[in-house]
């Protein structure tokens, strides 16, 4: 089994930053200075999605076994057979894993560059699997 995350480098800025964020946020919430309309709503959903970044970034990674590989986030979890793929895409910032059916979705990877080992990720699709970017 192979697990790969979120690189040391971008989480070790993401925790940095993120804490500076809230604490710029908290400051517009109750700062008389910062007098806009709906300024509270703004800088709640501010906190909020600076808060679900970060712990997307703690929970999110790409699992591959002898069997399947798995996507898991914040807002998806997503498994796929590995006799079940048909090959991949990979184009830009992320991976689209395809499978053999079309009533199946393909596994997309998002923001393959900010994953720790991402070269090995690819060569391991590129031993594996078919890559189906000529044939888009």
């Amino acid at each position: 089994m192979q697990e790969y995350k979120v690189a040391k480098f971008w989480k070790i800025f993401l925790f940095i930053a993120a804490p500076l964020m809230i604490a710029l946020y908290v400051w517009g919430l109750f700062s008389p200075e910062f007098d806009i309309p709906y300024r509270v709503p703004i800088c709640l959903a501010m906190i909020t999605i600076t808060i679900l970044g970060v712990w997307d970034v703690i929970i999110a990674k790409i699992t591959v076994t002898s069997e399947f590989i798995s996507v898991k986030s914040l807002m998806k979890n997503k498994e796929m057979k590995l006799n079940e793929i048909k090959g991949f895409y990979i184009g830009g910032s992320r991976i689209d894993i395809v499978p053999k059916t079309t009533k199946d979705k393909a596994l997309r990877i998002p923001n393959v560059h900010l994953i720790g080992k991402r070269d090995e990720l690819k060569e391991w699709l590129i031993d594996n699997f078919t890559n189906l970017a000529g044939q888009r």
